[in-house]
């Protein structure tokens, strides 16, 4: 496992070290690119540099035949196929929950996720990304990101969802 670490970034260019610097603002990029613009389209080259050069994203759920699947890509194959599916349903995704853990450089985020129909504001689905990130050249890498869709048999709990604001109403001292 030692030898490893020492084989490097594997060519990974620098990037600009500012708008990667906080957890916060890599997972908000994230998922202002996975959300459309008014013309469906995404700024790819903004999401090739939230990721590592060795980076995967993982997907698990189940296909059309309700048969478990797990698929694995690397970034360049997921942007084919998403480049293509996006184009056909204009989608917002946000995120409405998140638990991160991080040890030393390496770092855990449980994003939990929210996509709705950019047209209608209907939601499609919600999930969580389990994202792996680490910190190396002043800055937060994605290594590897895993995203599982809610179902009827694994709802998503309050656990990961953001605390909702509790409104807390005073009765009036006075009533007539």
């Amino acid at each position: 496992m030692a030898i490893l670490l020492y084989q490097g970034n594997n060519g990974q260019k620098q990037a600009e070290a500012g708008p990667f610097s906080t957890i916060d603002n890599l997972i908000s990029r994230l998922y202002h690119i996975i959300s459309s613009d008014s013309d469906g389209n995404r700024n790819w080259d903004l999401f090739r540099k939230l990721f590592r050069s060795e980076a995967r994203i993982n997907a698990l759920g189940k296909d059309q035949r309700e048969q478990e699947r797990f698929i694995s890509l690397t970034v360049e194959d997921y942007i084919r196929g998403a480049e293509i599916s996006f184009q056909k349903q204009s989608l917002n995704e946000q995120e409405i929950g998140r638990i991160v853990e991080q040890y030393g450089d390496m770092v855990h985020v449980f994003s939990t996720y929210e996509t709705k129909d950019s047209t209608n504001e209907k939601v499609l689905q919600r999930g969580i990304n389990s994202i792996q990130l680490i910190y190396r050249e002043e800055r937060y890498w994605i290594v590897s990101l895993l995203f599982n869709p809610e179902t009827t048999e694994c709802p998503i709990s309050d656990r990961y969802l953001f605390p909702k604001e509790v409104v807390k109403t005073r009765k009036p001292i006075y009533q007539k």
